[in-house]
C-alpha cells in the first residue's frame, strides 16, 4: 500500500487554537522542526509532543492565510545550503512556549550539504486547516524571502509598469529626457528638473501648465520617493551599476536607477507596514504612513517590564536557572537537593533537613532494631508494632517416693525469655501446682511481685482437700501439706531464671507430682 502523507494538529495545538479563539488571543508559530522518523515512516498521532528524531530546527519564515482558501494557514521556511546531511520524513511546528502544535508526515527527502558533493536551499511548507484563522498570529520574517514563480511574475509586471509610468511620463509625444544625474545627487537631479519645469522644459516648448493634475502628482510622488532614498543611500555617484549598464547613455542609467528606486521604496513601504503592525500588536497604535522616527518613538513606548512587582531574589531561584525581576536578570543560587533521604535510630532523635530545593520524593525513615513484637508487652502497640511478650508456660517436675511418713523436698529452675525486662522490680510471678493423678491448684489465685533488688521467699500455695483414699492432705502448712516456694531470681543474658523449692506431703506409697511456672508478667 502506498504511503499517505498528511498534517494534523496535535491535542495541544487544538486546545491552544480553540482557547485563543475563545479569549481573543493569538497563537504564535515560531519554530519549524524536521526529523528523519528514526529511519522509517510512521503515522503521526495527535498525542505526540515531539518528533521521533529531530534533525533540524529553524525559524518559521512566513505565516500567512492562503488567498484561495481562507481557512488555510500556510507556514513556510528555508533550510539554507550550508546545512544538511540528513533525511526528512517528519515535520513539526512549535509555538513561543515550546509546544508542538502540528505534526506532518512528509515524503522522504534528502537534504544535501556541500561536503557530500551537492548543496541547495530546501523550501519547506506546511498547510493547516483551522476554523478560525484570526486566532493565529500572521507574520513575515524580514530576513527570509520566499518567492514562487507566480510571485516573481507579479513583481516583474509591477516593476515594468512603474518603469513605464516613470520613464514614459509624457505630454503628447514629448518624452522627458532631461533628468541628468552626472556629478549630482539623485535628489539634486530631480530638483533641477523641477526648476526647468517652472518656466518651460528646455528644448520641448512644453510649459508646466500643460501637465494634468495627475501627472503633477506623479512627478511629486517620484520626488518624495527619491528624497527618502537619498536620505538612506547618499549620492548617486556612490552607487555601483551592473557591468551591462556601464558605458550606456545617461538616459539608460537613469532608467535603471529609477526602477531600483521604485523597488527600494516599495520594499521600505512594505517593511514599515510590517513594523507598524507589530507595534500595534504590542498595544501601541501605529500606521504604515508613520515616518521611521515616529515608528522608532512608538517602539520605545512598548511596555516590556512585566516584572516590576516581582520580589524574588537569587536564593529563591534554582541554581543554574535564570529569571528577570524588575527588569534585571537574576542567576539562581538555591541548592538543588533532589530527593533527600535520612533515618532516625533513637527515641527523640532528630534529622536536620538541609536548606534548598527538594523534589518531594525524599523520605525520613525511623529505624529501631529492638522494636519487635517479642520485646513489647502483649497487647501494647508502639510505633506500629503490637507486642506479643507475655512469658510462657514452662513445666518442670519433682518426683519423690513416700517412705516411713517422711516428707520429701526438692528444687528446680525455670528459665524464661528476658524480653524488655531490665529490673527485678518489673517482674510478677503467677504459680500453680499440678498433682498428676487428681487435679491442679492455682497458687491461691494471687500474683506475687518480686521485691526491689531481691525477692521474698513466701509460701505461695496451700493445698485444698481432695477426694479419694490415697491422697488426703490436710489444710495448712504442716508436713502433710504440699507447698511451693520462690527461692531465687537471677537475670543473665537474654533469660530470667526463677529458682523454686517444692515440698510434697503424701500418704500414698508412690506418687509423681509436677510443678509449673504459670506466667511471668512484665510491669513497667
Amino acid at each position: 500500500m502506498a504511503e499517505q502523507f498528511y498534517t494534523i494538529l496535535t491535542q495541544i495545538g487544538k486546545a491552544k487554537i480553540a482557547n485563543a479563539s475563545t479569549l481573543g488571543n493569538k497563537v504564535n508559530f515560531i519554530h519549524f522542526a524536521l526529523g528523519d522518523g528514526n529511519g522509517s515512516y510512521y503515522n503521526p498521532i495527535e498525542s505526540q509532543q515531539a518528533l521521533k528524531n529531530e534533525v533540524w530546527r529553524g525559524q518559521i519564515g512566513n505565516v500567512v492565510i492562503d488567498e484561495n482558501n481562507p481557512s488555510w494557514i500556510v507556514l513556510e521556511t528555508i533550510i539554507p545550503a550550508d546545512q544538511g546531511g540528513f533525511m526528512i520524513r517528519e515535520a513539526g511546528v512549535f509555538d513561543d512556549e515550546g509546544n508542538m502544535l502540528a505534526i506532518g508526515k512528509y515524503p522522504e527527502t534528502y537534504k544535501p550539504i556541500v561536503s557530500t558533493g551537492s548543496a541547495k536551499d530546501l523550501y519547506i511548507r506546511m498547510i493547516l486547516e483551522v476554523s478560525n484563522t484570526s486566532a493565529v498570529n500572521l507574520k513575515i520574517d524580514p530576513t527570509m524571502i520566499l518567492a514562487t514563480k507566480k510571485d516573481i511574475d507579479i513583481l516583474s509586471n509591477r516593476i515594468k509598469k512603474n518603469e513605464d509610468d516613470i520613464l514614459n511620463f509624457k505630454k503628447g509625444t514629448t518624452i522627458i529626457e532631461e533628468l541628468q544625474t552626472e556629478n549630482k545627487t539623485l535628489l539634486g537631479a530631480i530638483n533641477e528638473l523641477n526648476e526647468k519645469k517652472v518656466d518651460k522644459i528646455q528644448g520641448k516648448g512644453l510649459s508646466t501648465e500643460d501637465y494634468t493634475t495627475d501627472d503633477k502628482n506623479k512627478l511629486k510622488n517620484i520626488e518624495n520617493i527619491i528624497e527618502e532614498m537619498h536620505n538612506t543611500i547618499g549620492d548617486i555617484n556612490d552607487l555601483t551599476l551592473p557591468a551591462e549598464l556601464k558605458g550606456k547613455v545617461l538616459t539608460e542609467q537613469t532608467k535603471y536607477i529609477l526602477v531600483k528606486a521604485d523597488q527600494a521604496f516599495q520594499s521600505a513601504s512594505d517593511g514599515k507596514q510590517q513594523i507598524a503592525t507589530a507595534i500595534t500588536g504590542k498595544g501601541v497604535p501605529a500606521s504604515g504612513s508613520d515616518t521611521f522616527p515616529i515608528l522608532a518613538n512608538k517602539i520605545g513606548q512598548i511596555e516590556t517590564d512585566k516584572t516590576g512587582d516581582a520580589t524574588a531574589i537569587a536564593s529563591d531561584i534554582l541554581t543554574g536557572r535564570t529569571a528577570y525581576v524588575k527588569g534585571s536578570k537574576l542567576i539562581g543560587t538555591m541548592h538543588n537537593n533532589g530527593a533527600i533521604s535520612g533515618s532516625i535510630t533513637a527515641q527523640n532523635g532528630q534529622y536536620t533537613i538541609p536548606a534548598g530545593y527538594h523534589s518531594g520524593s525524599g523520605k525520613i525513615t525511623a529505624t529501631f532494631s529492638n522494636l519487635t513484637a517479642g520485646n513489647v508487652r502483649n497487647g501494647v502497640s508502639i510505633g506500629g508494632v503490637t507486642g506479643s511478650f507475655k512469658g510462657g508456660w514452662s513445666l518442670r517436675e519433682l518426683s519423690v517416693d513416700y517412705e516411713n511418713d517422711r516428707i520429701y523436698e526438692g528444687t528446680f529452675n525455670i528459665d524464661l525469655p528476658r524480653g524488655p525486662i531490665t529490673s527485678l522490680n518489673q517482674i510478677k510471678v503467677l504459680l500453680f501446682v499440678w498433682n498428676e493423678y487428681w487435679s491442679y491448684y492455682h497458687a491461691g489465685g494471687t500474683t506475687y511481685k518480686v521485691a526491689g533488688g531481691g525477692y521474698t521467699v513466701s509460701h505461695l500455695w496451700t493445698p485444698l482437700s481432695q477426694w479419694g483414699p490415697d491422697f488426703n492432705p490436710s489444710a495448712g502448712t504442716g508436713n502433710q501439706g504440699s507447698s511451693i516456694y520462690l527461692d531465687s531470681v537471677t537475670m543473665s543474658g537474654t533469660n530470667i531464671r526463677l529458682g523454686f523449692r517444692a515440698r510434697l506431703g503424701l500418704d500414698a506409697n508412690h506418687i509423681y507430682a509436677k510443678s509449673d511456672l504459670c506466667q511471668i508478667y512484665y510491669e513497667s
